[in-house]
C-alpha cells in the first residue's frame, strides 16, 4: 500500500496553493490513507470529490462516487472521505461521468525527473485513471499531482522500466517542496485490457460494466491477463495482532522447553 508519512500535512497545504488545484471544479483522489487529508480539503473549499474504491470482499463490489460538500455536514467532512460508500453518490455511466480537472495518486516512490512512480501493486491507480479516460471524464491535458515525503522522490526510476499501462505524474508535492516534472513520461489514453487481472473485475463494478459495454458495441470479447501477477492482501491491524501474538506464544514455549 502506499505509505501514510510525516508531513503530510504540510504537503497538502502545498498541493492547495497550485493553481491547478485552485482552479479544479472536480478532483479524482484516490482512496488511500496517504491522500486522505487531501480528500477532506478538497470538500472543505466546495469541490466535488470522486472517490474509485476497490472492494475487498468477494460479497460486494466497489463503485466510482461523487462527494457534493453541499450534501454533506462539514462536520462530517472526514468520515466522508473514509466511508464514501455511505455518502458518495454511484456515477450515472449513462448520463455521462463529470470531467476531471486534477487528478491525485498515492505513490510509493516517484521520481523527480520523469514522474514514473511505483505504486501499491496491482496496478489499481492505474487502471482507475485508464477507466475514466475511456469514458472521456479525464482529458489529455488534466494534471496529475502524488503526494510522498522527501524521502521517496528519486531519480532511478527510468521512463524504459515503465510499463505502457502505468501512469506518471505531472507535479509532486512533498513536504519541503513542490516539483514540477519537466518532461513527464507519456500517459495511457484508454484501458489495456490484456493487462487486466480477472479477479479485478470482482472488486470493482464499474470495470466489468464498462467491459461488457464495449465489447457489446465491438461484438468481440476482450482478452484479459493470462498470468496472474496478484499481490498478496495486506494483513489487516486484527490480523497482525493475532500473528503477532502467536509468535510470542510460540517463543514462550521454546524458552520454557530449553528451561525444562
Amino acid at each position: 500500500r502506499t505509505p501514510s508519512f510525516v508531513g503530510a500535512a504540510a504537503a497538502v497545504e502545498r498541493a492547495t496553493q497550485l493553481p491547478e488545484f485552485q482552479a479544479a471544479k472536480v478532483v479524482l483522489v484516490n482512496a488511500q490513507g496517504a491522500t486522505r487529508l487531501l480528500r477532506k480539503a478538497v470538500l472543505e473549499v466546495g469541490k466535488l470529490l470522486v472517490i474509485q474504491t476497490w472492494s475487498w470482499s468477494r460479497r460486494t463490489t466497489s463503485h466510482t462516487r461523487v462527494l457534493d460538500p453541499a450534501k454533506i455536514d462539514p462536520s462530517l467532512y472526514w468520515n466522508a472521505t473514509r466511508v464514501g460508500k455511505t455518502f458518495g453518490e454511484v456515477v450515472n455511466w449513462t448520463a455521462g461521468p463529470p470531467h476531471i480537472d486534477l487528478v491525485v495518486l498515492g505513490s510509493v516512490a516517484v521520481s523527480g525527473a520523469s514522474g514514473v512512480r511505483v505504486g501499491a501493486g496491482e496496478g489499481r491507480d492505474d487502471i482507475s485513471y485508464a477507466l475514466l479516460r475511456e469514458l472521456g471524464a479525464i482529458g489529455d491535458g488534466v494534471p496529475i499531482l502524488t503526494l510522498v515525503h522527501d524521502m521517496q522522490v528519486v531519480d532511478d526510476l527510468p521512463s524504459n522500466r515503465m510499463e505502457s499501462f502505468d501512469v506518471p505524474v505531472d507535479i509532486i508535492c512533498t513536504p519541503n517542496a513542490t516539483l514540477r516534472v519537466e518532461a513527464p513520461a507519456e500517459k495511457p489514453k484508454g484501458i489495456m485490457w490484456e493487462f487486466v487481472q480477472n479477479y479485478l473485475f470482482g472488486q470493482s463494478a464499474d470495470l466489468a460494466e464498462l467491459k461488457a459495454k464495449l465489447e457489446a458495441e465491438a461484438g468481440v470479447q476482450f482478452a484479459n491477463a493470462t498470468r496472474s501477477i496478484r499481490v498478496p492482501r495486506p494483513l489487516t491491524r486484527v490480523q497482525r495482532k493475532k500473528r503477532a501474538g502467536g509468535n510470542a506464544m510460540r517463543a514462550q514455549h521454546k524458552r520454557g522447553k530449553r528451561a525444562a
